[in-house]
């Protein structure tokens, strides 16, 4: 054995630091998928969960397979509501609406809070399904929570009922945007 236990401490160690600093730096130093996969690998081996959030936000900055990103979100024991909104993002961005509100009625049934970076990406969902019904479930929830009122949020929705040729429902969220301005 090259070493023995204190040598492969040293490996576990400078892996370590690899990682966070992959995960940390400011620019872009995961720029590849293979980068991504040793990774992720590492990740798994070492237990490093609170570095989840990191990782799908790399993921999403790779614009990669959104599978890839999906498969790596099911390992997430308890995702937390930034985990569930990057995957969101990921799904709804890629072209993949379906499993984006298949993930958000996961957030629901596992009483994870939605936020103002939820609801426009689950309403532009909405609009790539052509579901007037759910995405009128959005808007509820956007109202519920009191998230209607935030300008993202709103601008979201105006987007929905356009986009689902709802115009009354679009002027009308048109006027609670004149409010804010």
């Amino acid at each position: 054995m090259n070493g023995g236990p204190r040598a492969l401490s040293a490996t576990f160690n400078r892996m370590h630091h690899i990682a966070l600093h992959l995960l940390y730096s400011s620019n872009q130093t995961v720029t590849t998928l293979f980068t991504l996969k040793q990774l992720h690998v590492y990740l798994l081996k070492a237990q490093l969960h609170h570095l989840h959030s990191k990782f799908l936000l790399h993921c999403s900055k790779l614009l990669i397979n959104p599978s890839y990103a999906s498969s790596f979100f099911t390992q997430i024991p308890t995702p937390n509501s930034f985990e569930f909104n990057t995957i969101i993002r990921i799904l709804q961005t890629s072209g993949e609406p379906q499993q984006a509100l298949s993930i958000f009625r996961r957030m629901h049934d596992e009483n994870v809070q939605f936020d103002h970076f939820t609801l426009p990406f689950m309403a532009r969902a909405c609009v790539e399904l052509s579901n007037l019904g759910l995405g009128q479930v959005v808007h509820g929830q956007a109202a519920r929570l009191g998230l209607d009122a935030d300008v993202f949020v709103q601008t979201s929705l105006i987007e929905l009922y356009m986009g689902c040729e709802c115009v009354p429902e679009a002027r009308q969220g048109y006027g609670g945007c004149m409010s804010i301005v």
